[in-house]
């Protein structure tokens, strides 16, 4: 049981739900030995886990966390354009920078949380003028960050006591960083007073609202709302100057400075109606990915005898949950379906990741792990909506 709300501290946070299946999914969609609880802090509108089944929280980022590591070139898909070519994420991240920043020509930029350095990459193409620095909590990632930022900019930190490769920094980037940080306020906190005069933090968080199967991952200890990430930065002595929920799709941006001052004024937004709302919509998401095993076994008995084979669309976290939700019947997936180009040829949970194109003709039923908000134009886009012989199962 959690002693306290990560965010706002609040003691003995609601025990939302306690997993009885004997694995975990990582954000790496990765399957490990443990169980879930997820716990609801109604103060401030926080879900968050305990060690998720992460026996040794730095032991697991500093061993087995090695996001995007099997080539240079891979990145995170984020969504298909109208030709159904990837958008990806770190172009994403750069373009929204872009429309919420005015930054200078010159300047100093560190990406607290750096992998590879892709959005480090990208961002020296934008503003070739600046400096540029990343750390993250392994030395595999060095050998692709450092032919970036340049020798001695690359800083190996763990997620407990943050560090920076120097500080006076003009803008600190954390993408999708701190859901992992088992002392969130402490860390963001750190992170402040790496910030230079008028310095700007940039970071981003999947939002739970939008995005519930976010709660079921072992390695994200925190699931933010807008409201309690709203506290958070509160805490840290960071002033917001954006908080969205609309500028990227299933996350919450974040565009704040540092301000001391803030800490010094009450908390607003703690308590209310308005937390109430948020409280419920994640209470009502978390029951629902929860319950999703029973559907999928209501799902797969409702086939009629002598049906095809069975597939899951998506080879990242949706897909790999509905996996694990499957129990027994995960012996009868066929195959994963995804789009990714980085995925496609490899294989994922023991099965292979094919293009939808060259889905095998025997397939009739389809999981669709894909984000609920999109998965429908996702699938008409790939022409398998219409195709009269396939039956769905949507989350």
């Amino acid at each position: 049981m959690l002693a306290a709300c990560r965010v706002c501290a609040r003691p003995e946070p609601e025990l939302l739900h306690a997993s009885t299946l004997e694995q975990t999914l990582t954000s790496e969609s990765k399957l490990r030995r443990g169980r879930l609880r997820i716990h609801l802090c109604a103060n401030c509108a926080h879900a968050m886990s305990d060690a998720g089944g992460l026996d040794d929280v730095a032991g697991y980022y500093g061993a087995e966390y090695d996001s995007l590591l099997e080539s240079a070139e891979a990145d995170d898909l984020y969504d298909l354009d109208a030709q159904g070519q990837p958008i990806y994420r770190s172009q994403i991240q750069l373009d929204t920078l872009v429309r919420l920043a005015n930054l200078p020509a010159k300047g100093r930029v560190l990406d607290f949380g750096c992998g590879k350095g892709t959005f480090l990459a990208r961002f020296q193409q934008q503003y070739p003028g600046w400096e540029l620095a990343g750390c993250d909590v392994s030395e595999r990632y060095r050998p692709f960050v450092e032919p970036v930022t340049g020798p001695g900019r690359f800083g190996v930190t763990s997620l407990d006591r943050a560090e920076a490769p120097g500080a006076g920094f003009d803008l600190v980037t954390m993408f999708f960083v701190a859901e992992h940080l088992v002392e969130p306020a402490a860390t963001l906190a750190r992170v402040a007073s790496w910030l230079g005069p008028s310095g700007l933090l940039y970071l981003t968080v999947p939002n739970v609202m939008t995005n519930t199967i976010d709660a079921f991952l072992a390695d994200h200890l925190s699931h933010f709302s807008a409201l309690s990430l709203a506290a958070l930065v509160h805490r840290a002595g960071l002033r917001p100057l954006v908080l969205s929920e609309h500028h990227q799709l299933g996350q919450i941006t974040l565009l704040a400075t540092a301000d001391p001052a803030v800490t010094r004024r009450p908390a607003t937004r703690l308590g209310g109606d308005l937390v109430a709302g948020y409280v419920e919509a994640i209470r009502a998401g978390v029951a629902r990915w929860a319950e999703c095993g029973a559907r999928v076994d209501t799902f797969l008995k409702a086939r009629p005898r002598g049906h095809g084979a069975l597939a899951v669309y998506g080879a990242g976290v949706f897909g790999s949950y509905l996996a694990l939700s499957a129990g027994a019947a995960r012996e009868s997936i066929a195959c994963f379906l995804d789009q990714g180009p980085f995925k496609i040829g490899k294989h994922h949970l023991g099965r292979p990741i094919l293009h939808p194109r060259e889905m095998p003709a025997d397939v009739t039923d389809v999981l669709v792990g894909l984000n609920p908000g999109r998965a429908r134009d996702i699938l008409a886009q790939a022409g398998l909506l219409d195709c009269p012989h396939l039956r769905f199962f949507f989350p």
